[in-house]
């Protein structure tokens, strides 16, 4: 996936948090996120190892079954970091000190 197409799907919203602290709210479309899961699970299908199949031979269904929860945490985690970099460069921040990501919703 192309680094615009990325930012065509994020919207940011920043607010004070005093001193120097900022709030900032992203909001990813559900298409990034599937793009997302889908990169995962393809990576995860050569991979992995399933009783009764070869080493990347497994129906991508039966992985997506198995390792749904992993998929979605690896997504989350995976775009997390590149919706804070569009955040940071679209608004001209200057980060002082590393993120802390709180009440992540999907």
């Amino acid at each position: 996936m192309t680094e615009e197409k990325r930012r065509e799907g994020i919207s940011v919203e920043i607010s004070e948090g005093g001193d120097c602290r900022r709030t900032i709210s992203i909001e990813v479309e559900p298409g990034l996120l599937e793009d997302e899961k889908a990169k995962v699970l393809a990576g995860l299908v050569r991979d992995v190892t399933i009783p009764g199949f070869r080493k990347g031979k497994a129906p991508r269904n039966v992985v997506q079954q198995r390792f749904a929860e992993e998929i979605h945490t690896e997504a989350v985690k995976s775009l997390l970091p590149d919706a804070y970099a569009h955040a940071v460069t679209s608004e001209n921040l200057r980060p002082i000190g590393d993120p802390v990501f709180r009440d992540i919703k999907v």
